[in-house]
């Protein structure tokens, strides 16, 4: 029997999806408790509308960002570093998302920022941020205190 599931199931599936599952766990533990429903032809046509609907704003959402990000100009990062200019303390991907989010407003997530190896010098580095499918080429200035 094809149901949507209304919750989290474990071993069975994520909330909003459509599910083959034996007609006895459906009729007598999914449906009654309300964790799932009958999956006829208008609620899959409802739920594949709100689908739709859902990834157009999410690229509106990731187009907005990357307007932000492109046209914030260099994100600048103070760091303490000895008189050759290297770093106390290494930037990681998560230090460099706080500083776009604390700039920019938007909340970005360290594992958006694609950076190989920390930072650990001062100077100007290349960051490459990925925002849903487009990647978006960011400045980071690191500065010595």
């Amino acid at each position: 029997m094809k149901v949507v599931l209304l919750q989290d199931i474990a071993n069975v599936g994520q909330k909003l999806e459509i599910k083959e599952v034996a007609n006895g766990f459906a009729l007598n533990f999914l449906i009654p408790q309300g964790k799932a429903k009958f999956a006829d032809k208008g609620v899959i046509a409802n739920l594949e509308s709100a689908r739709e609907r859902q990834s157009e704003l999410k690229k509106e959402q990731d187009e907005s960002m990357k307007k932000t990000l492109t046209g914030s100009g260099a994100f600048e990062i103070i760091v303490k570093a000895n008189e050759e200019g290297h770093l106390f303390a290494k930037i990681d991907a998560n230090k460099i998302a706080d500083c776009i989010s604390e700039k920019t407003g938007k909340k970005i997530k360290g594992t958006e920022i694609n950076l190989e190896n920390p930072i650990k010098e001062i100077g100007d580095h290349q960051i490459e941020i990925q925002i849903g499918e487009e990647k978006v080429n960011a400045t980071l200035q690191v500065k010595a205190e």
